[in-house]
């Protein structure tokens, strides 16, 4: 099965770059806008779950009743040995249906910051062609528990949890390896105001930081999605992914 379903949170936090990675990989997907229809049933049509940001936390719920749904998906996927990736809310998500605390950081991680493996990471093929330090891009106020049995793959200076891996098929990525230049144009302007209550330079600096980095960002980025489709869909599963583009 090639056939991945990709769960967006809100109307701002599309996919990006993500479609693309998966048809470079021979890989199709269907966006589920969880705001406005249901999860599509049987789950088990689908090889692969991706779940992308949002504004909410992991633990609204009751505001949000479609997350309850999400956290039974991420279950049943994790329980079947299935790929998930999760990307910021995404990841929070995994962490909470993994059994671990979310909750609201110290500060917000917002813009261009650099983030470090760690040596687990480094002495895997997931880091192949990767920086040791790579400057990513943020957009979070809250973190996480790091699940009981996951390994720890990168920190930032301000949170320690940025990535993780739970087995073989699970990934959870604080950071936004997917975004392109519309989409961080598109938040910057949704929250313009805010930004500069906190600091008035801060949406100058966003978009100029771009500049600097968003190359390297989906260079990169791209460069980790297919390291992880790699690991999860390794050929002893009767999967093969098209990798030679990497």
């Amino acid at each position: 099965m090639n056939r991945w379903i990709v769960f967006q949170q809100t109307a701002s936090e599309g996919p990006g770059n993500i479609l693309p990675w998966l048809q470079e990989l021979g890989l199709s997907a269907q966006i589920v806008c969880l705001w406005e229809e249901p999860i599509p049933e049987p789950l088990e049509a689908f090889a692969g779950l991706i779940l992308m940001g949002g504004g909410m936390s992991a633990n609204d719920e009751k505001t949000y009743p479609f997350l309850r749904d999400e956290l039974r998906a991420i279950e049943q996927f994790v329980r079947q040995g299935k790929p998930v990736l999760g990307i910021c809310l995404g990841a929070q998500l995994i962490s909470r249906a993994l059994g671990s605390r979310v909750y609201r950081g110290d500060v917000p991680e917002i813009g261009w910051f650099p983030i470090q493996w760690t040596p687990a990471a480094l002495n895997s093929d997931l880091t192949d062609g990767l920086p040791d330090i790579w400057t990513v891009f943020h957009w979070h106020n809250d973190t996480f528990d790091l699940p009981s049995g996951a390994t720890l793959l990168a920190s930032s200076r301000q949170y320690a949890h940025q990535a993780y891996r739970y087995g073989k098929h699970v990934f959870a990525l604080q950071f936004h390896p997917e975004m392109t230049r519309q989409l961080i144009e598109e938040w910057v302007n949704i929250h313009l105001e805010w930004l500069r209550r906190q600091n008035p330079g801060w949406p100058d600096r966003i978009l100029k930081e771009t500049e600097q980095h968003l190359h390297n960002l989906e260079v990169y980025g791209q460069r980790l999605f297919f390291n992880m489709i790699r690991a999860a869909l390794s050929p002893e599963d009767g999967h093969s992914v098209q990798t030679e583009t990497m």
